[in-house]
């Protein structure tokens, strides 16, 4: 059965998806490749909460980082510049 993989777009274009990892029981947020998701980083899972709560919590994170407000400030910027 396919399941559909939990996916966020990032301000600044990026997509990254998230994925439930078992030993570490976290949620997995990067890149996937033919060998997998590679994480760029890790949220431990809340329990306490559904799945929707836990993926909210991390998109909420994520688009706290830096790396992923930064571009998108240039961009606003850049775009403003046209005529």
């Amino acid at each position: 059965a396919y399941q559909k993989i939990p996916a966020f777009e990032m301000p600044n274009g990026e997509v990254l998806y998230v994925e439930y990892n078992k030993e570490s029981d976290t949620l997995d947020v990067g890149q996937p490749t033919n060998a997998g998701l590679v994480a760029q980083h890790r949220f431990p899972y809340d329990h306490n909460v559904g799945l929707d709560a836990n993926l909210q919590a991390v998109n909420e994170k994520l688009n706290e980082l830096e790396e992923y407000r930064a571009e998108l400030q240039e961009a606003e910027y850049g775009s403003g510049m046209r005529r």
